[in-house]
């Protein structure tokens, strides 16, 4: 696997759809198909949502993906999210 800091949030997506193949869930499925659809967290997606939200749903519904990529990638979204979250040279809603 790549080195995930140098991935953007799109590539992340891609990295992930092939990892877990066609049996993606239902439920993580749309967060994912947004995910390749932006590069970084402040990214918006839509008219509404920013590419935070977008990961921490997906996050939030992947828990049927597994194996080693899967913690790997899930423990990096999580403290990309931790990050954004607590840096306070970001203004968040």
């Amino acid at each position: 696997m790549q080195d995930l800091s140098k991935m953007t949030i799109k590539q992340i997506g891609q990295y992930i759809s092939i990892d877990w193949g066609s049996k993606v869930s239902p439920s993580a499925q749309p967060y994912l198909e947004a995910m390749k659809n932006i590069e970084n967290l402040d990214d918006m997606y839509g008219d509404q949502e920013d590419g935070a939200i977008i990961v921490s749903y997906f996050l939030s519904n992947a828990h049927q993906w597994k194996g080693e990529s899967a913690k790997e990638i899930k423990k990096y979204l999580g403290k990309l999210l931790k990050d954004y979250y607590t840096d306070d040279s970001i203004q968040k809603i």
